[in-house]
């Protein structure tokens, strides 16, 4: 039966629907399926496409590229004519290749990416279902695709997430039509170093008791979440200086409040983000056009004052987000933070490793010189909101100086102690790399991490294979011989 009560088809909008994901999630059938039930739509099967390209190859790059191009031209013909909707069922593997086929894409309301999952078990049955003679090799190219689309999935910039574990075609199809009613959103839960929250309040709300609620903000078209995110809270709370700690998995929907509201959809589809800022980010908060104010405040609070027919949202996202709540705060080094460097530096377990036998004032230079690099970021390790270490990332390919010839730009390195004794021994060097790793991987594009500890450091080496790191062998570096141990992303 076609679905015609929905505001996609009620407001004539224009709307490009990507359905992705990996073989075997059921792409094809719920493309078709969404094709079935909208009225004016239209489906474009991309691996149909890819026949127009000549020697096309899965793993020649430049030849996706072509087939990327296609479908883009074909999407854009298709709704310049009477189609309202066109459906493209492709493999988007990455990042780019979802923003070739969206960047400068015109005549559109709106472009609302799907990510197709499912468990492993669900898709070697599928796989194995299909009366065709490739199953040996869909199934091995379909666990290539995961192991690429996984560095790009938790952040959303493949689709919003839907799980076919155990359903019909027909019911996901109609689960993403409902999800057609909803504008897609951002929001973001921005904590201080003491894990407060920030609560803005709204400048056209009166009363200075109602009107508080986190920043947010609509996904603009061919816009990753995360840049939405990015562009929104410099928009209204004017910040630029943060780090992405995690987000939900997926959105949660609420319909408008209040009989105003001229717009072409339902509600909203809120995806919370977890950031964190420091001492130069909190100061960058300010008031703008859409918040006159703002406080700390924690979840608790938060769900008290928020406006009650938004409080299952906020309920949602914090039960999600707050488990994420981080132990660690990694703070930029400064130089007035010298003073912790120096009084570990003298600690006899650090010593034993991170003593060059220079002068203090050397040290002093050195690390001060470093905290305006671009090449190697140190920050004072907090834990529970005291300073208790020092943790440094670096590219390892722009060390120079005899390090690391060769390494590419995807490949950082990180050195790492407890200063304060009292610390150690007790599993938090273990977590602090953990979120550190974490920390790295939110805000920057790595493929592996690197680290070489020296030989006799057996708790350091302990340690990193606790996180998950692997020894690659011994190498001679310009501080010696050391265990080069990788830790792959």
């Amino acid at each position: 039966m076609r679905r015609k009560e929905i505001s996609i088809i009620l407001n004539n909008r224009k709307s490009l629907i990507i359905i992705n994901g990996t073989l075997g999630v059921g792409k094809s059938s719920i493309s078709k399926e969404i094709q079935s039930k909208l009225n004016n739509s239209v489906l474009i099967e991309g691996d149909l496409l890819s026949r127009k390209v000549r020697n096309f190859d899965v793993y020649d790059e430049s030849k996706i590229f072509e087939v990327l191009t296609i479908i883009r031209e074909e999407a854009i013909r298709l709704l310049r004519s009477d189609n309202n909707v066109v459906i493209v069922d492709y493999v988007f593997e990455n990042q780019s290749h979802m923003n070739h086929l969206v960047e400068n894409f015109k005549n559109v309301d709106e472009i609302r990416p799907f990510y197709i999952s499912a468990n492993v078990s669900s898709i070697e049955n599928r796989i194995k279902n299909r009366d065709r003679d490739l199953k040996g090799w869909e199934f091995k190219r379909s666990e290539e695709i995961l192991s690429v689309q996984r560095k790009f999935i938790a952040d959303l910039s493949l689709g919003a997430e839907v799980c076919t574990n155990g359903k019909m075609a027909s019911e996901v199809a109609d689960e993403i039509i409902t999800r057609l009613d909803y504008r897609p959103n951002v929001a973001a839960f921005v904590l201080n170093r003491k894990n407060e929250i920030l609560f803005c309040h709204r400048r056209d709300v009166t009363s200075n008791q109602e009107g508080f609620q986190v920043p947010q903000g609509g996904i603009e078209n061919g816009e990753f979440p995360i840049d939405a995110l990015r562009r929104e809270l410099g928009e209204e709370i004017c910040l630029v200086d943060f780090r992405i700690i995690g987000n939900m998995n997926n959105g949660v929907r609420y319909r408008w409040h209040g009989q105003n509201v001229e717009s072409p959809y339902l509600g909203q589809e809120q995806v919370y983000f977890l950031v964190q800022v420091d001492k130069t980010g909190e100061s960058q908060i300010k008031a703008t056009k859409d918040f006159d104010s703002y406080k700390w405040v924690d979840g608790k609070t938060i769900l008290n004052e928020v406006i009650e027919f938004k409080k299952f949202v906020y309920e949602a996202a914090l039960a999600e987000l707050e488990p994420k709540f981080p132990e660690f705060f990694f703070k930029p080094l400064e130089e007035s933070d010298m003073r912790f460097v120096r009084t570990w530096l003298q600690a006899p377990h650090v010593k034993e490793f991170w003593d060059d036998g220079g002068s203090w004032e050397e040290s002093y230079e050195k690390y001060v010189l470093r905290t305006s690099s671009d090449i190697v970021k140190q920050f004072i390790v907090c834990y529970q909101n005291k300073p208790i270490g020092y943790i440094q990332f670096y590219w390892a390919g722009k060390v120079g100086d005899g390090w690391w010839e060769g390494y590419s730009d995807t490949i950082v390195g990180i050195d790492q102690y407890i200063g304060d004794g009292s610390f150690i021994e007790k599993g938090i060097g273990t977590k602090m790399i953990k979120e550190f790793i974490n920390l790295i991987e939110k805000n920057h594009k790595v493929d592996k991490i690197i680290t070489d500890p020296a030989p006799t450091n057996l708790r350091a080496i302990r340690c990193y294979e606790k996180v998950g790191f692997n020894r690659a062998g011994e190498v001679d570096t310009p501080d010696g011989k050391a265990i080069l141990m990788e830790y792959d992303l």
